[in-house]
């Protein structure tokens, strides 16, 4: 009933024994592997930790008893993935870090961001994962979605909802990023520091209004916008090496720099302007819709 704070914790060998009230268990990757965290209720708080020493979880009522947060770095050092599952259950990722390696999420466990998080060293998220409204998640060192998986930026009242990248990164795997929530909306997908890289394989799809940019931005995926009176805005200098689509919303492009992929235009409207940008090693086409341009001359144009 009431709690413990244990903000140095080196080694457990007995067991830790939650029921009700709050345990926080911080330190310098403290080592489990010989103890056990039993969680029957309460608030569990974790930090400085590793897959590789958690050691013996349990928890109860079929992996949904008490809360479990992750409020620091979580690092799975190990070479398999770590797996939220029916023992494990749902954790919240509040403020903490994920840390290299592979996540995933099996029948009866989840991750939730419930506040703003981030991942680091190449993590890959093979999981679909929603960033709820007034949540950044934040990456460093780069970022995978695997194929298959689906990560929603879901701004629902208008408040900041944003996928950040710190520092020159690639977004890679095969997986989709949705721009979704509404009905008032503030979604983005931004480099904050950097030079954000959308890999070749990776769809951004535009089911309600968002921005991509802040930071320069290098698109070697495919870029849609579909959803009629949907908007996508990219605000920095875009570097167009794959495709950007329009196919029944709206895609402005306020600072494009070069095209050497495909741009495509066929329902909705696509408009782009910059400085002097250049199309030469690229297409545009055009079989529907209206397209708009701006800050180009007769030679950059191409085809």
């Amino acid at each position: 009933g009431g709690t413990i704070n244990v903000t140095s914790l080196a080694v457990n060998t007995g067991t830790l024994l939650l029921s009700t009230g709050a345990l926080t268990l911080s330190g310098t990757n403290w080592d489990n592997t010989g103890g056990t965290i039993s969680v029957q209720g309460g608030v569990l708080n974790l930090a400085g930790f590793s897959t590789t020493s958690l050691g013996n979880f349990v928890r109860g009522a079929s992996g949904t008893a008490g809360t479990v947060n992750i409020t620091g770095t979580f690092t799975n050092a190990g070479t398999a993935p770590f797996v939220f599952n029916a023992t494990t259950g749902t954790w919240n990722l509040v403020g903490g870090t994920l840390a290299g390696g592979t996540w995933q999420v099996a029948a009866g466990g989840g991750l939730a961001l419930t506040a703003s998080s981030s991942v680091s060293g190449g993590a890959t998220l093979d999981m679909d994962l929603t960033i709820p409204n007034g949540v950044v998640l934040t990456a460093t060192g780069g970022l995978t979605l695997p194929g298959g998986r689906t990560w929603t930026i879901a701004s629902t009242a208008g408040s900041f909802t944003s996928l950040d990248f710190q520092g020159t990164q690639t977004l890679g795997g095969t997986g989709t990023v949705v721009f979704g929530g509404g009905p008032t909306v503030n979604n983005n997908l931004r480099a904050t520091v950097g030079t954000l890289t959308i890999g070749s394989g990776i769809l951004v799809r535009a089911d309600q209004n968002g921005t991509i940019g802040n930071g320069a931005v290098v698109n070697q995926g495919h870029i849609l916008a579909g959803s009629a009176g949907k908007a996508l805005t990219v605000n920095s200098a875009l570097t167009n090496e794959g495709t950007v689509e329009v196919a029944g919303g709206t895609i402005n492009v306020t600072g494009l720099a070069a095209n050497t992929g495909t741009l495509l235009l066929s329902t909705g409207a696509l408009t782009l302007s910059g400085t002097n940008w250049d199309n030469t090693g690229g297409t545009i086409a055009v079989s529907g819709g209206t397209l708009n341009l701006a800050g180009f001359t007769t030679t950059n144009l191409g085809t």
